[in-house]
């Protein structure tokens, strides 16, 4: 059984929790700031466990766990307006996702891997290196591949693209499914790593 321990319950970190749930046999550790929202969390995933009958386990945790797999999905909370400049993403999450990874420091097991998902991944895993060995950034395949989509048609303001990317920086969604695939690619490889002779 792979111990997972998820911080940030918003929509990345919840369903992220449901699919680990469902994929993985394992015991699923959920974190949050806001308590009474982390207990309807956990209430709600172990009653899929039950209906699905999955053999995994959801258990809400104030504390950093022992566990093979973290993922990181904190966050400061977002103002009216999400910032659009990465550097104001990276002084408004740089603490918090510090703060963990220094928790994360004091009870990891030694082959553990630290997963990012939080914005700006790339700037906080090479940050949180210093602290903790196997931090990956995650969650950028989806970003990447319109960025791609956009550099090799030459059009960057084509209103589908450009949609999606305004509904996406407004907090809107698109990215979400996206980032907790990418998430769940890594945590499996990890997993069959594990069970490889």
């Amino acid at each position: 059984m792979v111990i997972i321990q998820i911080f940030g319950m918003g929509h990345v970190g919840s369903l992220l929790a449901y699919r680990c749930a469902c994929e993985f046999d394992s015991l699923v550790y959920i974190n949050d700031i806001d308590k009474e929202k982390l207990q309807s969390e956990e209430a709600d995933l172990q009653q899929a466990c039950l209906v699905e009958h999955l053999p995994s386990e959801v258990r809400l945790s104030n504390m950093v766990e022992e566990a093979d797999i973290y993922v990181i999905c904190a966050n400061a909370p977002k103002k009216a307006s999400a910032p659009d400049d990465r550097m104001e993403l990276l002084a408004a999450n740089a603490p918090i996702v510090m703060d963990i990874a220094h928790e994360i420091a004091k009870v990891r097991k030694e082959m553990s891997m630290t997963l990012i998902i939080t914005n700006p991944s790339h700037t906080l895993a090479a940050e949180a290196l210093d602290i903790i060995p196997f931090a990956v950034p995650t969650g950028n395949l989806l970003d990447n591949a319109r960025l791609r989509m956009c550099r090799a048609t030459g059009q960057h303001e084509r209103p589908s693209i450009q949609e999606k990317y305004d509904l996406v920086k407004s907090g809107k969604g698109y990215t979400q499914f996206g980032a907790i695939s990418e998430a769940v690619v890594y945590i499996r490889g990890y997993i069959n790593g594990l069970e490889s002779p």
